[in-house]
């Protein structure tokens, strides 16, 4: 016959026909056991590093609720991933310890899976920053809701959250009566919201050619989800012009003041500007001759002068040739010349070239007297405003000198 006994001391009677007799008397010496300890119920998220704790160097055996079981030395984690009852055993790995084993029984219930994010909540060009737990897999009522700021301080627990600051800050989701799911703080940013951009506005004059101007607007348009266009003509009478809805850049005829106003994704007003448009005033031409001369031996003919203006292009045959104001052609052939005005006008003009110093003198030699198809021409270049021309009769032997003009 076999007995559990607790530490102390103990006497064995024995009983004959109803009479006692003390037989022997011996002690049960108390025994210590090894020291750990465990929640009693757990209630996991999916799966859970489960580690014993304990300061002696001990070896676990846990057994699964499917009979299979897994012996670890203390600091190593168990994976708990299934409900169920889970007896653990420990017991000093040095026999000589003198320690009893112990066994611990505890439950695991298994929670639903949950995600969760901070969502920013837009509603309204004035109201407050909000934030509010986006929560997938449980209810409100069954989570733990904790926002954190930089500082790791709790700093709300509602499903709403009103930062009191900018900065960084977390929200940590979890199941209720549970602190063994293996969910990490989802840190974000919290901005001041946009409530206004730069506008700038830039505007060509009105020139004779194209005869419009290229309106610009230059702001942050990331920020910008919808541009207005509204015109003011010079009497004061508003148009807006919907044509140009959401562009950034408007091609307009007409002189005038023109506005631009910005709205964001709340279609909350965050900027506008204005900007006068006018028709051009400096409409002088290129003061330019339909044609030059030129010295292709040695170019000492003055140089072409069209006038004051900011830029000037030379072009020779499509080729750009010269940007200075002053220009000597130093071939013969068609030039253009582009010029710029102070305020953004721009004025073409075309000229020639004829070469003054190769001069070249072609006439025919089969003249015949009354035949209108071969009569005698003197052919001279252009530039040459004087020529003399000798004519010798030889049977009368003399000559006349002509002057041709």
């Amino acid at each position: 016959m076999q007995s559990e006994l607790s530490a102390g001391k103990y006497i064995l009677e024995l009983i004959v026909d109803g009479c006692s007799y003390p037989f022997k008397s011996f002690t049960v010496a108390e025994q210590s056991e090894v020291e750990y300890s465990i929640p009693e119920n757990f209630i996991i998220c999916e799966n859970f590093q489960f580690i014993p704790e304990t300061e002696e160097d001990l070896l676990f055996t846990l057994t699964y609720p499917d009979g299979s079981q897994q012996t670890l030395v203390s600091g190593n984690p168990f994976l708990i991933n299934t409900a169920g009852k889970y007896p653990l055993i420990g017991e000093g790995r040095n026999s000589s310890s003198g320690l009893c084993a112990k066994v611990e029984n505890f439950d695991v219930t298994l929670s639903s899976a949950i995600t969760f994010a901070p969502l920013h909540v837009e509603d309204g060009c004035f109201k407050p920053i909000q934030y509010k737990a986006d929560i997938q897999g449980l209810t409100a009522d069954e989570t733990s809701i904790r926002w954190y700021n930089s500082d790791g301080v709790i700093v709300g627990r509602s499903l709403e959250f009103y930062p009191a600051e900018v900065g960084f800050y977390s929200l940590l989701v979890q199941p209720l009566a549970s602190g063994f799911c293996d969910l990490a703080p989802i840190e974000f940013e919290v901005v001041l919201p946009v409530t206004s951009v730069l506008m700038e506005l830039e505007a060509t004059k009105i020139c004779p050619a194209p005869g419009t101007s290229l309106i610009t607007l230059t702001t942050h348009e990331e920020e910008v989800l919808e541009i207005e266009w509204i015109f003011y003509d010079l009497n004061d009478l508003r148009k807006e012009l919907t044509e140009y809805n959401n562009l950034f850049e408007i091609e307009v005829n007409i002189a005038g003041t023109y506005e631009a106003v910005a709205y964001n994704k709340l279609h909350c007003e965050i900027g506008r500007n204005l900007i006068l448009v006018e028709e051009s005033t400096m409409l002088t031409l290129p003061n330019l001759d339909e044609s030059y001369p030129m010295c292709s031996k040695e170019n000492t003919m003055n140089p072409i002068d069209s006038g004051e203006y900011a830029q000037y292009e030379w072009y020779f045959e499509s080729q750009l040739v010269s940007k200075q104001r002053l220009f000597k052609p130093a071939q013969v052939g068609e030039y253009q010349l582009l010029v710029t005005t102070e305020d953004g006008c721009i004025f073409e003009d075309n000229f020639r070239t004829y070469d003054v110093c190769n001069y070249q003198i072609v006439y025919p030699n089969a003249m015949i007297l009354e035949d209108t198809e071969k009569d005698f021409r003197v052919l001279l270049n252009e530039g040459v405003t004087d020529a003399e021309l000798f004519i010798f009769i030889p049977s009368q032997v003399r000559y006349q000198l002509l002057h041709l003009y």
